[in-house]
């Protein structure tokens, strides 16, 4: 191939069966391992099918793909990496159900407790309500923080700096303190009575200073405490993170300079000072989850401990510039057809659209009504639902969604089978499953077909027999209500109603048959009733050894409509 993309020579090789079985395996996947993103992944997508089909996987490793560009070459690194990224809050996973609601995914409001130091607690209110957000609004904040403002600056290693939390003024809003901090490329403390403490080196030094002020000053004083953890044990280079409440952080400092009083306009008692140079200044309040393992504590200043940091997320969020390529956030919906769409995402469903995003042609935002807040959709945060086809139909799906949404079907993968699992003492599963699938599709639809992945792991016939035992016969039963005839039909051994004989010759069968004769009744009158069947798995499947097994499939794979009646299913 040339420069300008023109091909001079082509080549064609012949491929083996079994290679040619492999790549059509592959074909059906979502995901090219190792190729890079090219950018028309969609932002909103549904992977639906029957059971089994491999969906959640799937979506987890699109998730891995959409974040990095590429996936990892093996299932297990796959898994490993979504893990890696889910701990860094890049992705999110989550399950709709019935009870599932708009203050679970959006926002809403919880009841603390408050305890005996609270103003509510003095008021005499024992509980008090806090505007929580939900899973999908937090992740659209982590989203956002692109958008913020940056220093242009080196690269930061957070493992080799001190790192310190910090509160400027109060928190869940912009208060003059942390403005003004801001304004003028610094940090302030309340703490300190007002007092100059150059000079003061040692913590002993700064108590005895503040006894000018505290006639009293106790060992476990705070003001002495947070003055020396200030001025003399914070460090040039160290690295704050200013806190928005117990549950966010909106700034992230490098101290820049040593310790002097503030001599600017008067902020009450913010004088202790330090010169910072901002890296990070968020537009929207991150939650601490993005760069912590567990939630900020309430003093005021203290020291954040590496093993509760999570490292690479701090490295990696002051390592983003406002020139660099947003990073890719994925909310992952597991069930979502399962779920009430308008009560769980009520007017936000309008804000999925790719060209009502922040950013897009015809950007949409809306108020929150419960904290008042404007709130938009980014276009780098991608949503990815699974739906089970056997559980609802997609003709039932809310029309909304749907119009929002593109969808992937996902069907069982009879190649993967036969390529994976093969032929067992003479049993080919793939044309166990194969046959399973014709004929539950010819009694009921195609939609409640069994997926490949329950056959994947089997490696001798007791395991395939387990997978009948725990997967297909209680899916049959759901499917077909408790009518075992039709159950009967489906695993090749019908019955017939009247006299409970087998239909469709000698074999050995899964299900056994015990007919329940109306004459046996008490009574005289059995004009109302009829003959019945009482159907259970045979005793002689359960109990049959490995060697046993082999007759029980075959048997299954070898009936046909001409040997089991009329109505039968090939």
């Amino acid at each position: 191939m040339d420069t300008s993309g023109r091909i001079n020579d082509g080549y064609l090789f012949a491929l083996s069966d079994e290679a040619g079985r492999l790549l059509l395996g592959l074909a059906g996947d979502l995901m090219t391992v190792g190729q890079p993103d090219t950018g028309s992944l969609p932002q909103n997508l549904i992977l639906f099918g029957p059971p089994g089909t491999g969906k959640t996987y799937l979506s987890v490793a699109k998730a891995v793909e959409i974040c990095d560009g590429t996936l990892p070459k093996t299932r297990e690194d796959t898994v490993r990496r979504f893990k890696e990224l889910q701990q860094d809050s890049q992705i999110a996973f989550v399950t709709f159900h019935q009870s599932y609601g708009y203050e679970e995914f959006v926002e809403g409001l919880r009841p603390i407790l408050s305890r005996e130091d609270d103003d509510d607690a003095q008021s005499g209110a024992a509980v008090r309500f806090e505007c929580r957000d939900g899973v999908f609004k937090r992740l659209c904040t982590l989203a956002r923080a692109s958008h913020s403002k940056r220093a242009q600056q080196g690269k930061i290693d957070p493992a080799d700096r001190t790192v310190w939390k910090m509160s400027l003024g109060h928190s869940r809003e912009k208060s003059q303190i942390y403005d003004k901090c801001l304004d003028n490329n610094c940090i302030l403390l309340g703490y300190g009575e007002y007092l100059d403490y150059a000079g003061c080196d040692t913590r002993e030094s700064v108590k005895e200073k503040l006894k000018e002020k505290v006639r009293d000053v106790k060992d476990g004083n705070y003001h002495v405490d947070a003055v020396d953890r200030f001025k003399n044990q914070m460090k040039e280079g160290d690295l704050v993170v200013v806190t928005d409440g117990n549950k966010k952080f909106r700034a992230i400092g490098q101290v820049a300079g040593p310790y002097r009083r503030w001599d600017g306009p008067d902020l009450e008692e913010y004088v202790q000072m330090r010169p910072v140079q901002w890296l990070a200044v968020f537009d929207d309040s991150l939650p601490y989850d993005r760069i912590l393992r567990v939630a900020f504590s309430e003093m005021t200043l203290y020291q954040l401990r590496p093993r509760v940091l999570k490292m690479d997320a701090l490295r990696d969020l002051l390592a983003e510039t406002v020139e660099s390529r947003p990073r890719k956030y994925v909310l992952i919906i597991d069930e979502i057809n399962r779920g009430n769409i308008s009560k769980i995402l009520g007017e936000l469903i309008t804000l999925l659209e790719p060209d009502k995003r922040l950013g897009g042609e015809n950007a949409l935002t809306v108020t929150l009504p419960y904290s008042g807040e404007e709130f938009g959709v980014p276009s780098n945060l991608y949503v990815v639902g699974t739906m089970n086809t056997a559980d609802r139909s997609i003709a039932f799906m809310d029309t909304a969604l749907r119009r929002r949404f593109e969808f992937k079907e996902m069907m069982p993968d009879i190649s993967l089978v036969r390529e994976l699992v093969g032929e067992l003492s003479g049993v080919d599963v793939a044309t166990v499953l194969s046959t399973l699938n014709e004929r539950i599709e010819f009694l009921y639809d195609r939609d409640h077909q069994i997926g490949h992945s329950y056959f994947l792991g089997i490696r001798n016939l007791a395991g395939l027999r387990n997978v009948f035992l725990t997967k297909v016969i209680p899916l049959l039963q759901e499917y077909f209500y408790e009518d075992w005839s039709k159950l009967c039909m489906v695993l090749g051994c019908p019955y017939d109603p009247e006299n409970g004989k087998p239909l469709g010759g000698n074999g050995k069968r899964m299900i056994s048959a015990t007919l329940l004769n109306v004459s046996a009744m008490p009574g005289s009158d059995h004009q109302d009733y009829e003959n019945r069947l009482r159907y259970e798995v045979s005793q002689e499947f359960l109990s049959a050894e490995e060697s046993g097994l082999a007759p029980f499939f075959k048997h299954f794979l070898k009936i046909r409509s001409e040997d089991a009646g009329e109505g039968a299913t090939p």
